[in-house]
C-alpha cells in the first residue's frame, strides 16, 4: 500500500487503511498517556478519546518542561 503519511508519522504506527492500523495507532497513543489509562476500557473503544487525553498530556509535559527551561 503506497499512501503518503504526513510528515512526523510514528514509525510504529501503521498506515490508515492497512491491515490492524488502528491497532497500532491506539497501542502508540497508550504509551504517551500514564499506564493506568489502559485500565479504562473506554478509551479503547473510543480511540478519538484516547487521542485527545494523549495530546492534553503531552501538551502539558510540554508545557511544564518549558517553564522549567525558562525558570
Amino acid at each position: 500500500m503506497d499512501v503518503a503519511l504526513p510528515p512526523g508519522w510514528p514509525d510504529e504506527v501503521a498506515p490508515p487503511g492497512a491491515p490492524d492500523w488502528e491497532r497500532t495507532a491506539v497501542a502508540w497513543l497508550y504509551d504517551l498517556v500514564p499506564h493506568d489509562y489502559r485500565a479504562h476500557e473506554v478509551l479503547r473503544r473510543y480511540p478519538v478519546l484516547l487521542a485527545r487525553f494523549a495530546a492534553d498530556h503531552v501538551a502539558a509535559g510540554l508545557e511544564a518542561a518549558e517553564r522549567k527551561s525558562v525558570g
